[in-house]
């Protein structure tokens, strides 16, 4: 069983392509997997971010420590 799928191509022009279900399977299971893993990069640099911000604001703290 063939399903019609649309995909868009680099200049955002939707493309009609005809794919077996194994192909359609496969295909969603990596966009799927695509998802997951642009959300896992983001949520890492969002922590990477913190644990930056919590370093510099551990170091300020330290310095003001010291001087007193």
């Amino acid at each position: 069983m063939n399903t019609p799928q649309f995909i868009t191509n680099d200049k955002g022009k939707k493309l009609k392509v005809i794919l077996s279900m194994d192909e359609y399977t496969r295909l969603t299971q990596a966009e799927k997997e695509l998802k997951k893993l642009k959300v896992n990069q983001k949520l890492k640099e969002k922590s990477n971010s913190t644990e930056a911000i919590e370093s510099r604001m551990k170091a300020q703290l330290y310095r003001k420590f010291a001087e007193e």
